[in-house]
């Protein structure tokens, strides 16, 4: 027998001191000594925060976000300036660097674009979220190529990778991949949904070889 129950209910934040201080928790008890009862919920909520969809913690972040991404942008125009008028050599490893730092500055500002419009609609933009997921998966793999390529000292030390160091490329490159994806699913998805539970295991067991890998 089916049994629908509808339920509404509404919460007034009266102070700035009461912001964030509580949490919405849905549990199914079943009955004692029974089998578990199945349940199908639809959740329906909507949110205002004096006249914004983010929350008190969130609503400085399309702000900070655009601040930073300019922060980011200024200082890549200002490296790019030093490397082109610089008198002494410049290594392909200082333009990656370059690169990586233009990456993170078009990271910040598609989500901070991002975040605008979940402020002001309550939703993500397809196109701006992409763009976001795309960048920020180029910067990392960027950052750790960058780690892995100083760290073994390509091009200051030597110009060819040595095998040993091609198979670390080989390894870190996927994981860093793997490792990226699974924290955009975990920020993403909801925390009782079974993709956020299977892909926050899959982070923890990918970054501790990582770690190792990019120390080693």
């Amino acid at each position: 027998m089916a049994l629908t129950t509808i339920i509404l209910f509404a919460m007034y934040v009266a102070s700035d001191k009461e912001e964030g201080l509580y949490n919405l928790y849905f549990h199914n008890c079943p009955f004692e000594g029974g089998p578990p009862v199945p349940i199908n919920t639809v959740i329906e909520i909507y949110e205002s925060n004096d006249g914004s969809f983010l929350s008190a913690g969130e609503m400085p972040l399309p702000a900070l976000y655009s601040m930073m991404s300019l922060i980011f942008l200024l200082s890549a125009g200002f490296w790019t300036f030093i490397l082109k008028t610089s008198r002494h050599k410049v290594y392909r490893i200082h333009i990656i660097m370059c690169v990586l730092v233009y990456l993170k500055a078009m990271s910040l500002a598609f989500h901070g674009i991002n975040y605008h419009f979940i402020q002001t609609r309550g939703e993500h933009v397809t196109a701006w979220a992409i763009l976001y997921y795309i960048t920020h998966l180029l910067k990392g793999a960027v950052l750790f190529v960058t780690i892995v390529l100083v760290g073994t000292g390509w091009n200051f030390i030597k110009h060819i990778l040595a095998d040993r160091d091609k198979k670390i490329f080989m390894i870190v490159i996927p994981l860093q991949v793997v490792a990226n994806v699974a924290e955009i699913i975990i920020a993403e998805s909801e925390e009782g949904a079974v993709e956020h539970n299977t892909w926050r295991i899959l982070f923890i067991f990918v970054y501790p070889p990582f770690g190792g890998l990019v120390n080693d």
